[in-house]
Protein backbone atom coordinates (compact mmCIF):
# COMPACT_ATOMS: atom_id res chain seq x y z
CA UNK A 1 0.00 0.00 0.00
CA UNK A 2 1.22 3.58 -0.38
CA UNK A 3 1.97 6.59 1.62
CA UNK A 4 -0.75 8.98 1.91
CA UNK A 5 0.07 11.92 0.02
CA UNK A 6 0.20 15.50 1.54
CA UNK A 7 -1.99 18.06 -0.93
CA UNK A 8 -1.17 20.77 0.38
CA UNK A 9 2.44 20.79 0.87
CA UNK A 10 2.73 18.83 -2.77
CA UNK A 11 0.32 21.91 -4.17
CA UNK A 12 2.53 24.40 -2.02
CA UNK A 13 5.85 23.04 -3.31
CA UNK A 14 4.40 22.81 -7.03
CA UNK A 15 3.03 26.40 -7.28
CA UNK A 16 6.60 27.68 -5.86
CA UNK A 17 8.64 25.98 -8.82
CA UNK A 18 5.28 25.55 -11.54
CA UNK A 19 3.53 28.78 -11.96
CA UNK A 20 0.07 28.77 -13.49
CA UNK A 21 1.14 30.74 -16.48
CA UNK A 22 3.63 27.74 -17.28
CA UNK A 23 0.81 25.40 -17.25
CA UNK A 24 -1.17 27.27 -19.52
CA UNK A 25 1.58 28.19 -21.97
CA UNK A 26 2.79 24.89 -22.45
CA UNK A 27 -1.29 24.02 -23.20
CA UNK A 28 -1.33 26.26 -26.02
CA UNK A 29 2.09 24.95 -27.33
CA UNK A 30 1.04 21.78 -26.94
CA UNK A 31 -2.49 22.26 -28.72
CA UNK A 32 -1.02 24.36 -31.80
CA UNK A 33 1.78 22.20 -32.44
CA UNK A 34 -0.89 18.87 -32.48
CA UNK A 35 -3.31 21.02 -34.64
CA UNK A 36 -0.91 21.77 -37.16
CA UNK A 37 -0.01 17.91 -37.76
CA UNK A 38 -3.83 17.26 -37.89
CA UNK A 39 -3.72 15.22 -34.59
CA UNK A 40 -7.09 17.00 -33.56
CA UNK A 41 -10.58 17.05 -34.57
CA UNK A 42 -12.65 19.78 -32.93
CA UNK A 43 -16.00 20.32 -34.79
CA UNK A 44 -16.96 23.14 -32.72
CA UNK A 45 -16.48 25.05 -29.55
CA UNK A 46 -17.53 22.62 -27.08
CA UNK A 47 -15.42 19.87 -27.95
CA UNK A 48 -12.55 22.61 -28.09
CA UNK A 49 -13.09 23.00 -24.49
CA UNK A 50 -13.33 19.60 -23.70
CA UNK A 51 -10.07 19.29 -25.56
CA UNK A 52 -8.24 22.29 -24.20
CA UNK A 53 -9.28 20.89 -20.92
CA UNK A 54 -7.65 17.65 -21.05
CA UNK A 55 -4.76 18.90 -21.61
CA UNK A 56 -4.60 21.19 -19.35
CA UNK A 57 -5.32 18.52 -16.47
CA UNK A 58 -2.84 16.37 -18.06
CA UNK A 59 -0.10 18.88 -18.08
CA UNK A 60 -1.35 19.82 -14.20
CA UNK A 61 -1.25 15.87 -12.87
CA UNK A 62 2.22 15.64 -14.82
CA UNK A 63 3.71 18.98 -12.90
CA UNK A 64 2.22 17.55 -9.68
CA UNK A 65 3.08 13.59 -10.04
CA UNK A 66 6.60 14.80 -11.23
CA UNK A 67 7.00 17.51 -8.50
CA UNK A 68 6.43 14.84 -5.86
CA UNK A 69 8.67 12.48 -7.03
CA UNK A 70 11.52 14.86 -7.35
CA UNK A 71 11.33 18.06 -5.82
CA UNK A 72 14.20 18.84 -4.78
CA UNK A 73 16.43 17.70 -8.06
CA UNK A 74 14.34 18.68 -11.22
CA UNK A 75 12.13 21.18 -12.70
CA UNK A 76 8.96 20.43 -14.84
CA UNK A 77 9.16 22.28 -18.22
CA UNK A 78 6.97 22.03 -21.75
CA UNK A 79 5.79 18.24 -22.10
CA UNK A 80 6.73 16.69 -19.29
CA UNK A 81 10.96 17.93 -20.14
CA UNK A 82 12.68 18.26 -17.12
CA UNK A 83 15.79 19.99 -16.22
CA UNK A 84 18.11 20.51 -13.29
CA UNK A 85 17.32 23.13 -10.62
Amino acid sequence: MSEPVDWEATLAGLRRRVGSDDIVQSVFKTFFRRMAHGQFDVPDADALWRLMCSITLTKARRAARDHRESPSTAEVLDDGDRRPT
